[in-house]
Parts: structure tokens; sequence; C-alpha cells
């Protein structure tokens, strides 16, 4: 054995003081690849974070606005509103006559499925992937 050189083991694998150079190169690699994890579902939880501070008085009066004026929306898209009633309303509309003071009305009712028409949101920024999932 020359000096400087590292011991070698019965099976002719380096030694260190503390154990077989390859059993520590993927201790340390796995270490990191944890490290990395951690630090990525950390800044997503972050930016999840932002998602609690949606300023809700903002977003009703921004809503507000964009459907005071649903009406003349409707009647210049008349597709677009026809396939938006599709999938808010569950069934169909029952129009009943009725005589008001002032003139002649027809009073509507039925049932609409909120369900089915935020279906399809989500907010990407504040999504984690699982444990089990996270690339390597």
């Amino acid at each position: 054995m020359t000096s400087g050189s590292a011991p070698v083991g019965a099976r002719g694998r380096r030694r260190t003081p503390c154990g077989h150079v390859p059993t520590l190169t993927a201790a340390v690699r796995d270490r990191e690849d944890r490290k990395l994890r951690i630090s990525h579902e950390l800044a997503a939880l972050d930016r999840l974070s932002d998602v609690t501070r949606l300023d809700v008085p903002r977003l009703k009066g921004n809503l507000l606005e964009r459907l005071s004026n649903w009406r003349g929306l409707a009647m210049r898209h008349v597709s677009e509103a026809r396939q938006m009633l599709r999938t808010l309303l569950e069934g169909r509309l029952v129009f009943t006559p009725r005589q008001n003071a002032a003139a002649r009305v027809y009073e509507f009712s039925g049932q609409a499925a909120l369900g089915r028409l935020l279906s399809g949101v989500v907010l990407p920024k504040g999504v984690v992937a699982p444990t089990r999932y996270a690339r390597r």
C-alpha cells in the first residue's frame, strides 16, 4: 500500500474511516435530492399562501361590474348565452303568465347547478404534487 491512498476493503472497494465511498456517495445524493424536493414543496406552499390573500371585496366588485349588463351581453352573444344557460340549468325553465297591476308579466322558475358551471376552475399556482409523484 502506498502512502496517501485509501485502504482497500475485502472486496476491493475504497474505504474511508467512515465506510465505503459508493455507499456514502449514494447517501449524499439521496440527501441532496430530498433537500431539493423539500425546497420545491416549501416554494409551492409559499405560493399557496398567496391564494389566502385574495381581496374578496375587490373581486366581488369586479364580478358585479362585469355582470351588471348581463341582459345586453346575452342579447349581443346569443349562442354563447344559450350554451351558458344549458350548462347552468338542470332541466327546463317554466314560464307562468301573471297579471301585474301595470302589465301582463311572466314569472319563471327552474333549477340551477353551479357545480357544473364551476367544475373547470382551478388555481394552478396552488397545486402541490404529492411526495410520491415528485420528479427526481
